[in-house]
């Protein structure tokens, strides 16, 4: 990938192998091509639901820190556009599938959205915010 500039380009670099192992990953490439297994597809739903609401806690708790209106207003409509997410996949998918909603978080999108949420509360806003960039990756 090229980046805008030489620090991004850096950065981009040193997790260039991440993102190639993530992107190409059978079940990354299985969901995009819609073969995934409909278990694991359930799961991964189930799951993506149980991270969308504490997602959407991290952006608004992010918005709160931002330094400005412009950077306040960004945060607020990602964790607006996150619940919208939500709802579709509720109203539509869950049933579309019958897929049953979890109750639980599984171990892996505990520990992530333990992360999300510690640095949102805890940390000032530029690292509460670098805390999600891999939202913004597509991974």
């Amino acid at each position: 990938m090229k980046a805008a500039g030489k620090y991004t380009q850096k950065m981009w670099d040193a997790v260039a192998s991440i993102y190639e192992d993530t992107i190409t990953h059978p079940f990354v490439v299985q969901l995009a091509k819609g073969t995934l297994n409909k278990n694991n597809f359930a799961h991964f739903l189930s799951q993506d639901i149980l991270y969308l609401k504490d997602d959407n806690l991290a952006l608004d708790l992010i918005a709160e820190k931002a330094p400005n209106e412009s950077e306040k207003q960004f945060f607020q409509l990602l964790a607006k556009d996150g619940l919208d997410i939500e709802k579709n996949l509720h109203n539509e998918f869950l049933k579309y599938f019958d897929i049953e909603e979890a109750e639980e978080k599984s171990p892996a999108i505990e520990k992530y959205t333990s992360f999300l949420l510690n640095h949102s509360e805890n940390s000032v806003f530029a690292l509460a915010a670098a805390a999600l960039v891999t939202l913004f990756l597509g991974v």
